[in-house]
């Protein structure tokens, strides 16, 4: 357990101070910021050197569902231990102003449902257009934490796009 809690918290600062690429700056689709981040955090991984393995729902790539009233929910990134712990899932979100709050509170919730087979959760909501301030207050930010669930926000858009939207 305490591996994946230091893991997690590793990741969240690697995403922080990982700029998003250029040609991913603006795009809308969900599917290219799994694959990125399934990226960073495979580099990570690999850099650690302990036997971990990252896996993508988006490459189909065998990540574990949590069941829950005859239906299913995948993480759209997972960690494993080398003996197939399930440590750290990943849920990633784009947020725009349409449809904001059931954008922010389905992936959280997602989080939660997570917990019940993975060691740690994290939320990676990625801004791909300017919003008011991203603010996660301290109580909310600790009760996440109690639960061992981290969250990040990635913004993902461009100048020319906070121009365009006039923010």
């Amino acid at each position: 357990m305490t591996e994946s809690f230091h893991l997690a918290g590793a990741v969240v600062e690697q995403l922080k101070g990982t700029p998003v690429p250029d040609g991913l700056r603006d795009s809308r689709v969900e599917r290219e910021y799994q694959l990125w981040i399934g990226g960073v955090i495979g580099e990570q991984v690999a850099r650690l050197g302990n036997g971990l393995v990252v896996r993508l729902e988006a490459e189909r790539g065998g990540v574990r569902p949590v069941k829950l009233l005859g239906t299913s929910f995948w993480p759209d990134i997972a960690v494993y231990d080398q003996n197939e712990e399930p440590l750290l899932a990943i849920e990633v979100k784009c947020l725009t102003r349409r449809n904001l709050p059931s954008h922010v509170s389905q992936p959280i919730g997602q989080a939660f449902l997570y917990r019940e087979m993975y060691h740690e959760s994290i939320v990676a909501l990625v801004l791909v257009e300017p919003l008011e301030p991203l603010e996660f207050t301290e109580q909310l930010l600790e009760r996440l934490s109690t639960d061992h669930i981290e969250l990040v926000a990635i913004e993902a858009f461009t100048a020319a796009t906070r121009e365009h939207l006039d923010v």
